[in-house]
């Protein structure tokens, strides 16, 4: 069987992490006093000690693990393995005296090399002026009734940037929130260039040179497009030579561009987001239910189903995140704990030496043990990551909690706002059973649609009373036209993304939503609410294969003689027996927030990288866990341990991303997630309906 062979892989790599919880720091380096000369060039001889890697011998020397490597052919697999008592050959500069050069621990916040000793530099390094285009923001306060849109047209930029830089944005507009605006000019800008090196990377060069990745990406737009490559030339801002002990006032050639008048960054909540506090080392805790105490050891008689089996992919999928990131010069130890619902497993965890100082805590999975080290980790500055639960009450208290899985509550407002936006004149169709524990979820959903059916209300009478010849004043002191009237006139298209936020004042007469409780009315008490003259949406908030199975086949029929649109709860997505048709007649809609993209590159990747390491196809589990964790490792690469300081520059990273964080109601609450996504089925394929449409 071959997943159980699997497993034993997935233990002995979990075996293998447990054995490294004692040592969260890694062991300082001292540079060895013994110097030879081999083939007419001067080596350091250093014996490797305990706790020592490549990674931080390299620091200390002040030099690449490549470079290394290279001085040690023999040794083929040093860039995976160092040995305790192994006796390497660091290169050494010409005529440098072992005794000039201090240790370095591991554990200092990286510097950039002295100019004198960095690879791949011009010495000195000559500095040159050309102009370049960079982006500078100006700000934008959003007008009454004033859409993403028209915004787009007046800047001549594209709604995804502005929604890139402005991710709140992505929710909806609201009056008088300011928008930071990207515009491309043209500057002059002093910069030198540097050759890259093998091995180095655009996310090691940014924080090498203390450069943000988008001014990277400005300084050296053909990177963006080829790929970075070994031995080709990059512009560096000319401000980095100072930080590298240059002085201008001396050296000849030296002429400084004012740093005023560099690229503006993005204006965010907290400065400590434009100089974060980075380490070389992170740790990281991964909580996981992984059954040990049930695994027998004969893995030819477990079942597949065996409960070791329940969180494998998840905890695969974080594997090759971690691989992944270690790839991008982020350096982190994943600590894997065997965590289920004990709470005294648990306290006995979080007692060990050094657990209080990781960096970041994934997991657990279980209500019974999340408060627990929710609190522990608030009492530590850790911030804490609740994988899999939807309960949107575990984040109150608890301002270091980050939800991952948006609730049913969240994802039933968003979609009660795609309705009001994408069918605001039809006929709309509430189907349920009067659930008793669904009451409160059905209840919050009808009060949704009405605020937002009032809220889209409210833009229809301005475009109506706007349509008669379109000559009027359009409420900010202009004339449009050439006529004046006291009438509000929205400029342009409505069809924004949804908008998550309630709005619980909203006036106007309410929208009529029919409301069929199926197990009382049945199929005839619905078709008696279709109308022919108009698209009938039909929102079905019951679950059951059996039910879903006889409820669209029954519709189906009905499919030629009404206009029918479906939308269902994301179990549905679970059900196998569904025939494709009625799901393509019906235009059947699920919202869900595990839909996999996978036009998307990075999904392709995952995917052929999965296959390729453990012989099967990622399940939910395998991408809810690589998503999850590259998501909170790149954050520490970013901005440290202290990132939810930064949450909106994580949120801002484009559509592709999968999370956006928004904290529960006050500051003292966690942070959920509130992506939504809804998909459709067309062409025997599912398409998600809210994707931008690209401009390309």
């Amino acid at each position: 069987m071959k997943q159980t062979g699997y497993f034993l892989l997935v233990i002995i790599l979990i075996f293998s992490t447990l054995e490294g919880l004692a040592q969260f720091e890694p062991a300082p380096v001292t540079r060895s006093s013994v110097v030879e000369t081999i083939d007419g060039k001067r080596y350091y001889m250093h014996t490797i000690a305990q706790g020592q890697t490549l990674f931080s011998i390299a620091r200390a020397y002040e030099i690449g693990q490549h470079e290394i490597a290279d001085a040690n052919p023999e040794i083929p697999d040093l860039l995976q393995v160092v040995r305790i008592g192994q006796v390497i050959r660091i290169p050494m500069a010409a005529g440098q005296p072992a005794s000039a050069m201090p240790s370095v621990p591991e554990t200092e916040p990286q510097g950039v090399v002295p100019e004198s000793r960095q690879p791949g530099l011009v010495q000195p390094p000559q500095i040159l002026r050309a102009p370049i285009m960079v982006t500078e923001f100006v700000e934008h306060e959003v007008a009454r009734r004033e859409t993403l849109f028209g915004i787009s047209r007046k800047y001549n930029v594209s709604q995804e940037e502005i929604l890139h830089y402005n991710p709140e944005a992505r929710s909806g507009l609201r009056f008088r929130q300011v928008l930071q605006i990207p515009q491309k000019v043209s500057r002059p800008v002093e910069f030198f260039y540097y050759t890259v090196q093998p091995g180095e990377t655009k996310f090691g060069l940014s924080n090498r040179f203390e450069i943000s990745q988008e001014e990277f990406a400005e300084m050296n737009p053909e990177v963006e497009e080829t790929g970075l490559k070994a031995g080709q030339r990059i512009r560096i801002p000319a401000r980095v030579a100072l930080a590298m002990g240059s002085d201008s006032s001396q050296q000849e050639g030296y002429v400084f561009f004012p740093t005023d008048t560099l690229p503006e960054i993005p204006r965010v909540a907290d400065e400590y987001c434009l100089d974060p506090v980075l380490k070389s080392h992170y740790n990281v805790a991964l909580m996981i239910p992984l059954f040990l105490d049930q695994f027998s050891g004969n893995t030819t008689t477990m079942p597949a189903d065996h409960i070791s089996f329940t969180f494998i992919q998840y905890y695969q999928g974080v594997l090759i995140a971690l691989d992944s990131i270690k790839q991008q010069g982020v350096n982190i130890t994943l600590h894997t704990f065997d965590v289920g619902r004990d709470l005294s497993v648990v306290r006995e965890i979080t007692r060990q030496p050094g657990f209080d100082r990781m960096d970041l805590i994934i997991g657990p999975f279980y209500p019974e043990t999340l408060g627990f080290v929710a609190g522990f980790g608030m009492r530590h500055g850790i911030p804490v990551v609740s994988p899999l639960l939807d309960d949107p009450t575990q984040l109150r208290g608890f301002p270091n909690l980050f939800q991952v899985s948006p609730s049913m509550e969240t994802q039933l407002n968003a979609l009660a706002g795609y309705l009001a936006r994408a069918y605001p004149d039809q006929n709309i169709i509430l189907v349920h059973n009067n659930q008793p524990r669904a009451r409160k979820l059905i209840d919050g959903f009808k009060t949704s649609l009405q605020e937002e059916f009032r809220y889209m209300q409210q833009f229809g009478d301005s475009l109506n009373l706007a349509s008669v010849d379109g000559y009027y004043f359009n409420g900010s002191g202009a004339l449009v036209g050439g006529r004046r009237t006291n009438v509000l006139v929205a400029s342009d298209s409505i069809m924004q993304l949804p908008n998550q936020t309630h709005r619980r004042n909203s006036e106007g007469p309410s929208h009529k939503i029919n409301e069929i409780i199926f197990n009382t009315s049945g199929l005839s008490g619905l078709v008696q609410a279709f109308d022919k003259e108009k698209k009938n949406v039909v929102v079905t908030l019951i679950g059951g294969e059996a039910f879903l199975s006889n409820y669209l086949r029954e519709l189906n029929q009905l499919s030629e003689e009404f206009d029918l649109t479906l939308f269902g709860t994301p179990q549905w997505a679970d059900y196998q027996t569904i025939d494709p048709l009625y799901l393509e007649n019906l235009k059947v809609h699920i919202f869900s927030p595990d839909f996999v993209e996978y036009s998307d590159q990075h999904i392709r990747d995952f995917v052929f990288r999965y296959r390729e390491v453990f012989k099967t196809e990622p399940s939910t589990d395998a991408f809810r866990g690589v998503q999850t964790s590259y998501f909170f490792f790149e954050a520490l690469g970013r901005y440290g341990r202290e990132f939810p300081r930064c949450i909106d520059q994580l949120n801002g990273y484009g559509f592709q991303n999968p999370f956006i964080f928004e904290k529960l109601q006050t500051k003292d609450d966690g942070w959920e997630n509130l992506k939504f996504i809804l998909y459709r089925h067309r062409d025997f394929r599912r398409e998600n309906v809210l994707r931008p449409f690209s401009e390309n």
